[in-house]
């Protein structure tokens, strides 16, 4: 992080003093990871929008658009869940608190 220092001396003077820290390459790494995931995000979502938005366009109702979308999104859930399950996936749930399943 850079960052500066101002000293006034002697109500007259004014120095000012830059410090300069050094930047890991761990988290150069952390942060170039979190930009490409920040932007991909972003391009799934305008697509998802746009998408959403034709479908309710074509079929004249932005609710029911909405709705199929997801109604898809909860069947292509499933369908991964079913695929991948392991015995005991659902084991750790237990220890979370009922107000956060809501």
């Amino acid at each position: 992080m850079n960052g500066a220092t101002i000293y006034i001396d002697d109500g007259m003077t004014l120095s000012i003093r830059i410090h300069r820290c050094r930047v890991s390459v761990q988290e150069k790494q952390r942060e170039a990871t979190s930009l490409h995931l920040t932007v991909f995000l972003g391009i799934v979502l305008a697509v998802h929008l746009a998408m959403n938005g034709k479908v309710g366009s074509v079929i004249n109702n932005a609710r029911v658009a909405n709705a199929l979308f997801w109604c898809t999104g909860a069947l292509w859930a499933v369908v991964i869940g079913l695929t991948g399950w392991r015995a005991g996936a659902l084991g750790p749930l237990r220890q979370v608190h009922p107000v956060l399943l809501v």
